[in-house]
């Protein structure tokens, strides 16, 4: 969320895009989140960022990797096997703005906490954007967008307004969306087909395979001539991916074999948690046994998340209560193994996400992640020890956070206790996190700073991430303050925005990221169009394709 962790030069990362006169972090060392960017709008010109060592097959920069990777990994860390990044890339489901800006959020230490998540306060007057306020107020002002001469703004506009029309009305803009197939500009052609698939009409479906088989009609649609293959590509892309559990077999196989290329070991263990159900005992126990043996550091952490999700999924507990502590201890042993900390890092995750949804596990998972939090030594720890108690809403570890919170010069850890905190929605902690988002020298933690806050619900919010888009001229603030106010959907967003779009004289960064957070804030879904395709993404293998699809907030 917001400033982006960097993923080493063979892993694409969600939303990327480094600021233009933003300082950048030095190339060795844990990146902060600054170094992955915030959030360029289409069209904007993202220079890259520091690099991360490619893990090798001898865990060193250079070299090719081989199906023997596995057997010859060190014990550093190499970029791509960082909790970091695949946080990135999943945590739409789990931070839940607009859900929660609806909450009522009681007063910090009140009675009526309880530790754990599914609990619902008490619901208040809602402030996010309806379906009914974003046609009425935010597509008109992104329709006229789509004629701008400024194709940055143009290329901001084009997925904005498909993500807030819903499916039963795809017909406002559905003509608009396939006129700019035709389009000059290879980047304006490929982000109205993506969009037409963000739309999600049956119409869209038909024209984007077109598309994508480059059929007759499909170049009759771009002018005539042979579909681009990035155009073909986003028309993949916008049909969708299937689920089919008939594949669970052949995808256990593949990934207990491990003379298997690791990148597709790695891509079956994601695969098996995405498929497997709590009965399929199989393959819940080829993925327990990768958890103590695997010697591919990374499909172990895959597979630590797989079979997480796999538990987390379960409604009866007390039915399958043997193997759910089974695999809490397996995480927890983990979590307490001296060695890599990455590993625990991912244990940390593991553990939190099994025992969010289950309430029995609570008190023992808790008092794990915390005890871990203390002996961490490694910022990067520290800050997979934050979200995970922030994720199981653990109050009762608050103040510890806060006073890491106080005394860490550490960006990317303060960052990620922000997070934690925001999770736990520890409003005591809202002034010290505020104070985090006045300073523009700290602007790879603006982007978490507000989403923490955005998380308590403060009504702040609009007002301290609207100053950046009015003042600054750097990309990664402002593209990060509209991603964060699109993404908090608060309905007092609308007007600044609508100002800043229309406004010639603001400039047309200034525009494109404003009509990039107008998309946001008005989206038809509880999540980011984006997050189905980011959720369970194997990002250790890049495209260009996926590249092009991530760096759209």
């Amino acid at each position: 969320m917001g400033g982006r962790y960097l993923p080493p030069g063979d892993c694409v990362p969600p939303n990327t895009g480094d600021g233009q006169g933003g300082s950048q972090g030095g190339g060795s060392g844990t990146p902060g989140p600054g170094q992955g960017g915030g959030v360029a709008p289409p069209g904007a010109q993202a220079p890259v960022g520091p690099a991360i060592a490619r893990p090798t097959s001898r865990g060193r920069p250079g070299g090719k990797l081989t199906s023997g990777t596995a057997r010859k990994r060190t014990r550093a860390s190499t970029g791509s096997d960082r909790w970091e990044l695949w946080w990135e890339f999943n945590n739409d489901a789990f931070l839940e703005l607009k859900e929660r800006l609806n909450l009522t959020v009681p007063v910090t230490g009140s009675s009526g906490f309880l530790v754990g998540r599914g609990r619902k306060d008490q619901a208040a007057p809602s402030r996010t954007v309806t379906a009914e306020v974003a046609l009425k107020t935010i597509l008109p002002t992104l329709r006229t967008a789509l004629g701008e001469k400024d194709e940055r703004i143009r290329a901001a506009a084009i997925p904005a307004v498909a993500r807030i029309v819903p499916t039963d009305r795809a017909d406002l803009i559905h003509d608009d969306l396939v006129a700019l197939l035709g389009s000059r500009e290879g980047e304006l052609r490929q982000f109205a087909c993506l969009s037409l698939g963000i739309l999600g009409s049956s119409k869209a479906s038909a024209i984007c395979e077109d598309l994508m088989c480059d059929t007759r009609a499909g170049r009759k649609l771009v002018g005539g001539k042979k579909v681009d293959r990035l155009t073909r590509a986003f028309g993949a892309v916008a049909l969708g991916k299937l689920g089919n559990q008939t594949v669970l077999p052949a995808l256990a196989r593949v990934f207990r074999e491990g003379k298997q290329n690791p990148w597709v070991r790695q891509s079956c263990a994601i695969g098996l948690g995405c498929l497997s159900g709590i009965e399929d005992k199989k393959e819940i126990a080829i993925l327990s046994d990768s958890v103590n043996s695997e010697r591919d550091v990374q499909a172990k952490h895959f597979a630590m998340i797989s079979l997480a999700r796999i538990c987390a999924r379960d409604p009866l507990f007390a039915r399958h209560e043997k193997l759910h502590r089974k695999t809490n201890a397996l995480f927890l042993a983990e979590l307490s193994r001296s060695g890599i900390a990455q590993s625990r890092s991912w244990a940390a995750l593991a553990a939190a996400l099994h025992a969010m949804q289950h309430m029995a596990l609570h008190t023992e998972t808790i008092a794990a992640i915390g005890s871990a939090f203390r002996k961490a030594n490694d910022p990067s720890e520290k800050g997979a020890c934050a979200v995970s108690l922030g994720l199981l809403e653990a109050r009762c570890e608050a103040a510890l956070l806060v006073d890491e919170l106080s005394e860490s010069k550490d960006e990317t850890l303060r960052g990620y206790l922000c997070i934690g905190l925001g999770l736990m929605r520890w409003k005591d902690a809202a002034p010290a996190i505020r104070d985090l988002l006045d300073d523009e020298s700290l602007y790879s933690l603006r982007i978490q700073a507000a989403t923490a806050l955005g998380l308590m619900g403060d009504p702040e919010m609009v007002d301290l991430l609207i100053k950046p888009l009015e003042q600054s001229r750097d990309l990664t603030i402002m593209s990060s303050a509209a991603r964060a106010l699109g993404l908090i959907g608060d309905q007092s967003a609308i007007g600044p925005l609508t100002t800043i779009l229309g406004d010639p004289d603001a400039g047309s960064l200034a525009r494109s990221c404003a009509a990039t957070a107008l998309g946001v804030l008005g989206e038809k879904t509880d999540l980011p169009w984006g997050a189905v395709l980011a959720e369970n993404f194997n990002y250790c293998l890049k495209t260009d394709v996926m590249v092009t699809v991530f760096s759209i907030p």
